[in-house]
């Protein structure tokens, strides 16, 4: 089996995996993509969260879920039922590493 890397931008800022053979993708523009392995589109995600206007981070969760960090609070999010399920609001100053 050969492996092959080939970089196609800078204008990624997280990946994590969501299934076996699938990633989100936040990009420069702040928006979420589920991406196959290779990297071509499957398809754009619009979270869509009363407050939320700009997404900072995302970190892995259980299958089929993201964590997203936005301005003041994170939640967690599943990208199948296009919701937010838990929601943790964060005091000003707070650094989410």
């Amino acid at each position: 089996m050969e492996c092959s890397l080939e970089k196609r931008g800078d204008n990624t800022l997280a990946a994590v995996f969501i299934s076996k053979d699938r990633i989100c993708v936040l990009d420069m523009n702040r928006e979420v993509s589920i991406c196959n392995l290779d990297g071509t589109n499957i398809k754009k995600v619009t979270i869509n969260k009363k407050g939320v206007n700009r997404i900072e981070m995302i970190y892995p969760a259980p299958m089929g879920k993201i964590i997203v960090q936005a301005e003041d609070t994170v939640f967690l999010y599943d990208l199948t039922a296009r919701k937010a399920l838990y929601e943790i609001s964060l005091a000003e100053g707070t650094v989410v590493k």
